[in-house]
Order: structure tokens, then sequence, then C-alpha cells
């Protein structure tokens, strides 16, 4: 798991960066064998959001003879990047618009999401009310059972489990998703999909977003991200942000993602950001 955030961004540049100019998901965006055409064969060092390599870690977690089971997730505002704009209007659980992966070991459910970025787990982690695991050290995360705000019944049939991060011991936590065990379809995630890619009521249609881990020189423990949030690029080790970077135009972002990502847009994607709200002007 740590190695797959550490070499597979998460990153919605096909919104924003579209060959065709005019962005239009289809079903192959979440075809299994499309999505590993783009991430593994092509070596232009892709990744996708988190529907696309989210399935492709469960499509593969599948092949191994792994029990896995994917289902949606409700985002909480409060841990988005959009969080910091003045588009941040105070924590409130989204509708479904994630996918996360529920894997069974000895009978034993655990939460394995790689499509959260540096808010969500680093380390698989069990389905018992009041688990906790280190994130990316200080920052812990913790899994809650019950009821969300939202819900107008506090019915037990209502309950999900929820996902929570803070950085430090003396922070409140921050509330990051809540999820069921209700087993979402391929059908589902395309719905979802579609939504999250083109609703302009949606930051992530109109903002830039990559994210992808730091492991140690050992490779044994995540100690860092790297995120590009619109023309914002930061790299944090241990929460403490050791460089910040501005792009002042699309040429420097361009070079900044192939720089410290490995990410390579071709001119006709390059070309695809013109005039759009996302473009850096």
């Amino acid at each position: 798991m740590r190695h797959h955030l550490a070499s597979i961004p998460y990153e919605n540049l096909a919104i924003h960066y579209s060959s065709s100019r005019e962005f239009v998901p289809s079903i192959s965006m979440l075809d299994m064998q499309e999505i590993y055409s783009l991430i593994v064969e092509r070596g232009t060092g892709r990744g996708g959001m988190c529907m696309q390599i989210n399935g492709l870690f469960g499509t593969v977690l599948r092949s191994l003879g792994f029990e896995i089971m994917s289902t949606a997730a409700r985002i909480n505002t409060a841990c988005q990047d959009v969080a910091r704009t003045a588009e941040y209007e105070g924590p409130t659980y989204n509708g479904w618009n994630h996918m996360v992966n529920l894997v069974t070991l000895s009978s034993q459910r655990y939460l394995v999401d790689v499509g959260m970025g540096a808010k969500g787990p680093m380390v698989p982690i069990p389905l018992i009310p009041g688990a906790s695991v280190f994130s990316i050290s200080p920052r812990t995360a913790r899994l809650l059972h019950g009821c969300i705000p939202e819900h107008t019944s506090s019915a037990t049939s209502n309950a999900l489990w929820r996902l929570e991060v803070r950085n430090h011991e003396v922070d409140e936590w921050t509330p990051a998703y809540a999820f069921s065990e209700i087993e979402f379809l391929p059908v589902d995630f395309e719905v979802m999909n579609w939504y999250t890619s083109t609703n302009p009521q949606n930051w992530l249609a109109r903002k830039v977003l990559v994210g992808k881990m730091i492991l140690d020189e050992k490779g044994n423990e995540i100690v860092g991200d790297l995120t590009l949030f619109e023309k914002t690029f930061r790299r944090r080790i241990h929460g403490q942000v050791d460089l910040e970077v501005q792009c002042v135009n699309e040429g420097e972002r361009v070079k900044l993602l192939k720089k410290y990502f490995g990410i390579k847009l071709t001119v006709s994607e390059q070309e695809g950001i013109k005039e759009k709200v996302s473009e850096i002007s």
C-alpha cells in the first residue's frame, strides 16, 4: 500500500488538460484495462482520481486472491484543500463522492484507501470503533462508528464508519469521510465519477489537484507528501513544509509536474487547459 501511494499520484489532470479540449467523462475512465495502460504501460507518470486508482488497486488485490469489496464514502469538506479557500463554508459531509476498498483478512475487515492523498490512511485500518493508526507521523487517523450530523434519524441502520485525522495530540479531530459496508457496483461508481468530474459546483471540476506520498530512504515508512493545488506546490516532511513553489504561468506548472511528480503531459494535453477556469493566466 505504501509503495502504491508513493508511486502513483492522485490527480485530476484529465479534467483540465484534456487533449480533446472539452472533457467528457466516459465509461472507459473506469475500465481497469484502460487505467492499467494509462498508469503502468505508458510511462508518463500518470495516476488518477480515487475511483481510478482505488479501482486499480482493488483489482490487483482481487487478482491476488484477497477478499475485497468496494464501497462509497462521503468526504467531509473540512479535510479538503478547498477548506483553505474563500469557498469554504464550514465542515459538512458531501454526497457519495469517494471510493474505498474493504479487505477481509482472518474474518477482520480493514479500510484500504490509496485515493485520498495526505489526509487518507497510509496503512490498512481495522474496522473497529476507536482503532487508531499513524498516518504521516505525527498525524494520526482513527475510525468511529455512528451517525453523521447530516442524518435526520439516529437509527442504528444509518450508522457509518467515520475516518477522522489530527496532526498532533493536542489538536481537535478533523472529519475526513464516512463510509458504509454496502457494496457499490461499477455502475454506481460511473454515476459518481460523472458528477465529480463535470458538476461545476464540485471544486474538483474547477481546480487542479495532484498529490503523492514520500517514502523514507529504506522504503519502510511514508514520511511526507507532495501536493500541487491550483498554482501552489508544497513538499511536507512529517507535517512541516520544507519547500513551497508558486507557479506564475502554465509553463511553470507543467515543468513542476514533470520535476516533482514525473508527470509528462503531451503538447495537445497542455493546450487543452487554455481558456478554462483552472488555467494559470
